[in-house]
């Protein structure tokens, strides 16, 4: 099987449907990579992406009506594949740079490897990602729990994909995941063994806060993964779902006026002994104008990796 990632302004819809020899239904490849290989983290290894972030007033309202169930994980990673802005679109490119420096303790306690994120904007100052990127979404998609999160989240911000949320990073026998600050307990999940095809893994991602927000990883499949010139062997490709759950929408007058649902989206490719090398991400965040927020949107991140290196040997 060969899967094809295509420069950064292409569309990651060809990159994962140009399969050959087989469809992804009769695709039988065996998956052999372990966890471990998935994502190697000595201190000091360092990532570097060219990223692509669109966003637009585009509306999939057939995804973020209450009163329909979500679709699968396989039809919804479907429809994003398939899925265009259809309003104008606003772009901007970024550099995205990820390294392993240290540990770092949350303010919940828990201790992990120090994920640092930055990202540059053209001709910009870097500007590090500040907290858990899923905690500002959060509070974009939930105005309802703003109260009850902690100041990190309190900015919303868009330039960092959650494939590379960080910083408290863990990797286990059975899982790679992350700590936050609003319990010690695990509160991320990137991957979970068994690493087969079409596996699943769950989590709640907030439980002290809401009941209806859950983070849905399947396994899709593995094979060989070109960009940028450079093929990678082995490549597992990733499709994770984050369903922000419910929110009520109130009117002018105060009195509830109906609901609708926020998700986000991500499929990621991780290569055997490199880590994560393509992140293309989809956000469906609707828009409260009673509460003066920015209108409902559909914003699309797209990250390739264009640079990476050991820690330098200080021999």
């Amino acid at each position: 099987m060969t899967i094809r990632a295509h420069p950064i302004l292409a569309a990651l819809l060809l990159a994962l449907l140009c399969l050959t020899g087989c469809s992804e239904d009769d695709d039988v490849t065996p998956i052999d990579m372990t966890l471990d290989e998935s994502w190697p983290n000595e201190d000091g290894r360092w990532w570097r992406y060219d990223l692509r972030i669109s966003h637009s007033a585009t509306e999939l309202t057939n995804l973020t009506d209450p009163d329909t169930p979500l679709p699968s994980l396989s039809a919804l990673r479907q429809i994003m594949l398939n899925v265009d802005h259809t309003e104008e679109v606003e772009t901007h490119d970024r550099v995205l740079d990820a390294v392993f420096d240290g540990d770092i303790v949350t303010q919940s306690g828990a201790t992990g490897q120090n994920l640092v994120v930055t990202s540059t904007p053209a001709g910009g100052a870097p500007a590090a990602s500040a907290g858990e990127t899923f905690l500002s979404a959060l509070r974009r998609a939930r105005p309802d729990l703003r109260d009850r999160l902690p100041a990190a989240g309190k900015a919303y911000e868009e330039r960092t994909p959650y494939g590379l949320t960080g910083p408290c990073w863990e990797k286990t026998d059975t899982h790679i995941g992350g700590y936050g600050d609003l319990h010690a307990e695990l509160s991320w999940l990137y991957l979970e063994t068994p690493l087969d095809r079409n596996a699943t893994f769950d989590l709640q991602l907030v439980p002290q806060i809401a009941d209806d927000i859950w983070l849905h990883g399947w396994i899709v499949r593995q094979g060989e993964w070109t960009q940028e010139g450079e093929t990678f062997t082995r490549a597992l490709e990733v499709f994770t779902l984050i369903d922000f759950g419910v929110q009520t929408i109130t009117g002018d007058d105060g009195m509830p006026a109906g609901e609708i649902r926020s998700l986000a989206c991500f499929g990621t490719i991780y290569a055997p002994g490199v880590g994560p090398v393509y992140i293309k991400e989809w956000r469906v965040l609707p828009g409260d104008p009673v509460l003066q927020d920015r209108p409902g949107e559909l914003v699309v991140l797209e990250a390739v990796l264009v640079d990476r290196g050991l820690p330098e040997d200080p021999h």
